[in-house]
């Protein structure tokens, strides 16, 4: 399975790659806006994790784009608490759940793969 974590938090970006190679998922990380619809207009994903926090444009845009390239990716947005109004936007602009940070591995796991 293919991955791609878009997180403009090195550590961040390390993270989640490592715990999705720990579940066998081919992964790449990018760490911005223009990486990231580059990536994703030259590949299909099975899941993308994304992070609100994009530093320079509109991360809610982001999503839409990336939902535009990637219609069949699950997309789970990555979020702070205090985003509670852009979480419930980015659900209904086409993400398909988001999750908290700092999340567990378990959280995430349950997050992405089949039951």
């Amino acid at each position: 399975m293919k991955a791609l974590v878009v997180e403009d938090c090195a550590e961040g970006r390390s993270t989640a790659g490592k715990l999705l190679q720990r579940r066998n998922f081919s992964v790449e990380l990018v760490r911005d806006e223009g990486e990231a619809i580059e990536r994703a207009a030259q590949e299909v994903y099975d899941v993308i994790i994304l992070d609100l926090m994009q530093p320079s444009a509109s991360s809610l845009l982001l999503l839409h784009e990336i939902r535009q390239l990637n219609r069949d990716s699950k997309i789970l947005v990555l979020s702070t608490p205090e985003q509670i109004g852009e979480r419930v936007t980015a659900l209904i602009q086409g993400a398909d759940d988001y999750l908290v940070k700092p999340f567990t591995a378990e959280e995430l796991y349950a997050r992405i793969l089949p039951a």
